[in-house]
């Protein structure tokens, strides 16, 4: 269980809510911790998720892929590997490893979005705008990363 304080919980959402400079002081606390224990309730991966957040408002993207990947071992523990949810953090993870310029980020751009697909199709169908925009990203990246040699 997370015991760091990273920004205040409201009591009547569950939400954390980042304050402004408590990135880098978070960064420092948990530097080298990639512990599913810290993430294993759904408070601890909200606080993950707030520092994503604030991560992508930085356009810090490599921080940013990181950390969303970090968050999939939580993601498939709290929700299963079918729960839209877990396809929808694939999802955040292809598209933040689209942004990063390497054979080796296009190729795991791939690979999560070819799980997200797997999963977003089942919960959301083939037809719908968010699976029309994966289908989309997944044919990119694959040709993004075969385009690198």
């Amino acid at each position: 269980i997370c015991q760091r304080k990273v920004g205040d919980l409201d009591e009547n959402t569950g939400m954390v809510e980042m304050k402004q400079g408590r990135v880098q002081t978070f960064e420092k606390e948990t530097a080298g911790s990639s512990s599913l224990c810290r993430m294993s309730t759904r408070i601890g991966l909200q606080r993950a998720e707030a520092r994503l957040q604030a991560l992508l408002k930085e356009e810090r993207w490599k921080d940013a892929f990181v950390e969303a990947e970090r968050t999939l071992p939580a993601y498939l523990a709290l929700y299963g590997r079918r729960s839209p949810l877990y396809g929808l953090q694939r999802f955040v993870c292809g598209k933040l490893a689209r942004q990063l310029e390497s054979r080796a980020a296009q190729t795991r751009a791939w690979i999560h979005l070819a799980a997200a697909f797997a999963v977003l199709r089942r919960s959301h169908g083939e037809g719908s705008p968010l699976v029309q925009e994966l289908m989309e990203l997944l044919h990119a990246s694959r040709s993004s990363a075969e385009s690198f040699v």
